[in-house]
C-alpha cells in the first residue's frame, strides 16, 4: 500500500499542472487566513458590535450557496476544455474589486458588510474547482491521494 501511494506521489510531482494547482491553492489558503485576521480587527474601527453575527451567519450562508453555484457552473460547462480555469479566474477578477471595497473605505458599515459578504461568495467554492482541475490532468489511479494531499493542505 505504502508503495502505491509514493508512486502515486511520484506521479503527482512530474505533473507541472498539478505542481502550479497546489502552489496556488496554497497562496489562496494564506490570503484567505490573512483576510479572516485582518476583518475583525479592520470592522472594529466602526463600533458594530453586530459584526460577529453578520459575519458568521453571513459566511455560513454565502459559503453554501457559493458551492452550490460553483457545482453547477461545473456541471452546465463540463464538456467545454479549460472550463474549470475560466471559472476560477472569473472568481479571482471578482475578488479584487470585493477586497477593494471591504478594506479601502471606512466610511460606511453596511457598504463594508456587503463587500465582505460579496468577497466571501466569490472566494467561496475554489475547493469543488480545485479538485475538478486535478481530476482532468491527473491520471484516475491516483485520484484519492491527490484528493486527500490536497484537502491535507
Amino acid at each position: 500500500m505504502a508503495t502505491n501511494y509514493v508512486s502515486s506521489i511520484k506521479i503527482l510531482s512530474k505533473n507541472p499542472i498539478a505542481i502550479l494547482v497546489f502552489i496556488a491553492a496554497f497562496f489562496h489558503f494564506i490570503a484567505g487566513i490573512a483576510m479572516l485576521s485582518l476583518t475583525s480587527t479592520y470592522f472594529s474601527v466602526f463600533g458594530n458590535p453586530n459584526f460577529g453575527v453578520f459575519n458568521g451567519a453571513g459566511n455560513l450562508v454565502i459559503s453554501i450557496v457559493a458551492n452550490i453555484l460553483t457545482a453547477y457552473l461545473i456541471e452546465k460547462f463540463i464538456e467545454k476544455p479549460g472550463a474549470c480555469v475560466f471559472i476560477c479566474a472569473i472568481k479571482i477578477f471578482l475578488e479584487i474589486p470585493t477586497f477593494y471595497f471591504v478594506f479601502l473605505q471606512q466610511a460606511n458599515f453596511t457598504i463594508a458588510i456587503f463587500s465582505l459578504l460579496s468577497n466571501y461568495l466569490v472566494v467561496s467554492g475554489w475547493v469543488t474547482l480545485t479538485l475538478k482541475m486535478l481530476m482532468v490532468v491527473l491520471p484516475k489511479e491516483i485520484t484519492g491521494v491527490t484528493n486527500s494531499l490536497f484537502l491535507i493542505l
